[in-house]
């Protein structure tokens, strides 16, 4: 009671026109301390939380701090798991709001790791505010124990993509409580995607690049953070494939004749693979560099003219003689003209010309004829040997046929008539032999 007197007092020296109340009695005492204003009546309000407390965690050793403050309240404190807080584990601070004159308590809570593990079950802590008109209780708060595993659900993995086309790098953190926030660094760096609109973070966790370029290629790593740490992936390589495109055409080079300077000949264009050239394991650019197109450079028309005639021939048998010249001096070319006139020319021998090539003619003849009488006085003994076998052979061949056949007809006659027989074959065989 002698609290209660002291602190009314010093809240009605405070509070205008609360001091007369004092002069009331007991009761007055009491009131004064929940009076709004100056009036002299008092606050028939409930206490009012300014503050209630919030869900929080414990971080390994670190305790989560449970706050509350309330104002026209006489008492306020904190009940976990239906047990009254003891006053030695909060602390109690009030004052008087200068601006309103309202008396306000604020009572801080710590709950370490053992008090959330030693009971069973989810712990909740409220915060209650009592006054003479009542008390009134506040949300309730839990408390859980953060913490994060060692290792990520699923890993991103390295892949390759080809340039301007979209990939995504899949990432799935640890499980932990609270949630981890995912976050990607790229070689290191931390990636915006506020600040770089090619890269999204989806709600997962995965990492889309919507347009894959050159500068997308380096060493990725998701991150996971939560109260209770921060975990690591593994590193994933991203390789962006350059297929190789084909530069524009070059302009057509000058015709190259096959021979000589001018005629049919070949003229070409080109380009090259390198727009862009082939990168990280790209395709080649299809089809061909070189493309070659037949071509003609026109000849200056030149003319054809007659070279020189050779010199008269010998004097034929008939008594003619011929000389020629060529079109060659220079040969025509392009659309130039043959030479005009004729290659050869003709005429009779004259000055004793004819008579030596008719001595020549005969003479010619002459040894012809002696080399084809050798020829037959050569192969004369040949001739004759030829024919002397060839009577031979006729002469034997008929002589066996006669022996044969008389033979057969000695066999037929008997020993008496043998004599006679031979005698006739005796007579027979030299008439027959001439």
């Amino acid at each position: 009671m002698e609290v209660l007197l002291v602190i009314s007092f010093f809240s009605a020296l405070l509070v205008p026109g609360t001091f007369a109340g004092l002069l009331d009695g007991e009761d007055a005492l009491l009131l004064d301390p929940l009076m709004s204003s100056g009036t002299g009546k008092p606050d028939n309000r409930l206490p009012v939380f300014l503050e209630e407390p919030e869900d929080s965690f414990v971080v390994k050793n670190k305790p989560a701090i449970l706050n509350c403050k309330a104002a026209n309240a006489l008492q306020v404190y904190f009940v976990c798991n239906g047990e009254t807080v003891k006053e030695r584990q909060q602390s109690l601070h009030d004052y008087v709001d200068p601006m309103s004159g309202v008396r306000q308590i604020e009572v801080t809570l710590n709950v370490t790791r053992n008090d959330v593990e030693e009971f069973f079950g989810e712990y909740s802590c409220e915060c209650v505010a009592w006054s003479s008109f009542g008390e009134r209780r506040s949300r309730k708060a839990k408390i859980i124990v953060a913490f994060i595993k060692k290792y990520f659900i699923e890993n991103p993995y390295s892949t390759s993509v080809e340039l301007e086309k979209q990939v995504q790098l899949r990432c799935l953190p640890p499980e932990g409580v609270p949630l981890p926030e995912v976050s990607w660094r790229k070689n290191g760096s931390p990636i915006d995607p506020a600040t770089v609109m090619n890269y999204i973070i989806s709600n997962e966790g995965h990492l889309l690049i919507v347009q894959a370029t050159l500068a997308d290629v380096g060493n990725y790593t998701c991150v996971a953070d939560s109260l209770a740490g921060q975990r690591i992936s593994d590193v994933a390589t991203l390789t962006v494939v350059v297929n190789g495109g084909w530069s524009s055409w070059s302009m057509w080079s000058d015709c190259t004749p096959l021979q000589g300077t001018c005629g049919i000949g070949t003229k070409k264009k080109g380009r090259t693979c390198t727009n862009p050239a082939p990168l990280n394991g790209g395709k080649p650019c299809p089809g061909l560099g070189i493309v070659k197109l037949d071509c003609n450079i026109p000849c200056p028309a030149i003319d054809g003219k007659w070279s020189s005639w050779s010199g008269w021939s010998v004097c034929s048998s008939d008594c003619r003689q011929f000389k020629t010249r060529s079109c060659n001096n220079p040969a025509p070319s392009g659309e130039g003209r043959f030479c005009q006139g004729k290659d050869a020319m003709f005429t009779d021998c004259t000055g004793g010309k004819c008579r030596i090539g008719r001595e020549l003619g005969r003479s010619e003849g002459s040894e012809s004829g002696d080399e084809g009488v050798s020829r037959v006085d050569s192969d004369l003994p040949l001739y004759v040997g030829i024919g002397t076998g060839i009577i031979l052979l006729v002469v034997l061949v008929f002589g066996l046929l006669l022996f044969r056949l008389a033979k057969k007809q000695n066999s037929a006659f008997s020993d008496g008539s043998r004599k006679t027989n031979r005698l006739r074959y005796i007579r027979l065989l030299p008439f027959s032999i001439r």
